[in-house]
């Protein structure tokens, strides 16, 4: 039975050098149509992305949604998001935070995890500059898996907020979080960090991004 809890739908994608923050370009145009049939869409709250810091042609997407119902149906329509997004990439290819940080933890061993995730999210709270998170596991079937990384065995997804970049940077490089971090990878097969600067799509169709004065 599907769960008629909130979700969140987070996917990875390479754009290849694409300017899709630019609306007179054809990917453009493209990107943000995806915006403007999502906010119709039934079940749909906002929507995070933004490009990662380290690699600019991989952007992150969280899409929270009512259900996980509404997301499994939107999933199945046709001539929506998914073809949208399929299509820019056929071509070249914590949301309210001033910056955010997406870990991809794949291959969990269930024994180990519990404990040794502690210490790292405690690390994480401790500190003034992280905003808040939320994490949770990936339902399997994924609609698509060209990593692979899911054939890893269970996978779990951390969002976090931060005040800003230089204050990630700096926490995250504190010896309790660094520590604690090499230790966690005793029980998953993978992980991937993506530092990130969301831009968030509200279901008013008003669109919030954040900039440096």
């Amino acid at each position: 039975m599907a769960s008629p809890y909130p979700v969140v739908e987070v996917a990875i994608i390479n754009i290849k050098g694409q300017n899709v923050e630019d609306e007179t370009t054809k990917e453009g145009k493209t990107w943000h149509e995806v915006f403007k049939k999502l906010i119709s869409v039934p079940g749909f709250t906002r929507v995070g992305w933004g490009r990662s810091v380290r690699d600019h042609d991989t952007v992150i997407f969280g899409v929270d949604w009512e259900s996980y119902q509404h997301h499994q149906d939107f999933m199945e329509a046709k001539g929506t998001f998914t073809s949208l997004l399929m299509d820019l990439l056929k071509h070249g290819a914590a949301f309210y935070a001033a910056f955010s940080a997406a870990v991809f933890l794949w291959g969990v061993d269930e024994e180990k995890f519990p404990s040794l995730v502690k210490p790292w999210i405690t690390a994480n709270e401790k500190s003034d500059s992280c905003l808040g998170y939320f994490w949770g596991e990936v339902k399997s079937p994924a609609k698509v898996d060209t990593s692979k990384n899911l054939e890893l065995g269970k996978c779990v997804i951390m969002l976090s907020g931060w005040k800003s970049k230089e204050t990630h940077d700096y926490d995250c490089g504190l010896s309790i979080v660094v520590d604690a971090y090499k230790a966690l990878q005793a029980a998953v097969k993978k992980s991937d960090t993506y530092p990130i600067e969301f831009h968030c799509v509200e279901k008013s169709g008003m669109e919030m991004s954040w900039r440096r004065l």
